[in-house]
């Protein structure tokens, strides 16, 4: 899908709103995921991607042809600069929420791999019947919830 513009103007104008609507996206999903909430999932999260792409394609266009908003006036060509450097601004303010996600998530993971292993090493020390010690067959069972 690609922008159907009638001039240079209305290209430019159809750009903003994609950019603006595309930062909202970032900065709803930041702060979601700050808040400790799941970003939206879904209607939402195709949406985002559709404009996503097609926010991507008409920049494409734009590197491969200039002419395409050369005759907007220049307070459009300015207000499509501000919502650009607004969406990167949100954009950026996602991605860092999202590697502190990451990092969260992957900190916990390798706390319970340790703690299982120390659970392991606990549930070897066993004695047998015969007073010997006794080594059990496989790893402990790890269960997560949404509460993990």
């Amino acid at each position: 899908m690609a922008i159907i513009a009638r001039d240079a103007a209305d290209r430019v104008a159809q750009l903003i709103a994609l950019a603006e609507d595309l930062a909202a996206f970032a900065q709803a999903e930041a702060e979601a995921i700050k808040a400790r909430r799941l970003p939206a999932s879904g209607a939402a999260q195709t949406e985002k991607i559709g404009l996503a792409n097609v926010f991507r394609l008409e920049m494409s266009h734009l590197q491969a042809d200039p002419s395409l908003i050369a005759k907007a006036s220049k307070s459009d060509l300015k207000r499509l600069k501000e919502a650009c450097a607004s969406l990167e601004e949100a954009s950026a303010s996602h991605r860092d929420a999202l590697e502190a996600l990451k990092q969260v998530s992957e900190g916990l993971l390798q706390a319970m791999a340790e703690e299982a292993m120390r659970q392991k090493a606990g549930a070897d020390a066993r004695y047998s019947a015969q007073g010997g010690r006794q080594t059990s067959g496989g790893s402990p069972a790890v269960a997560l919830d949404r509460r993990a």
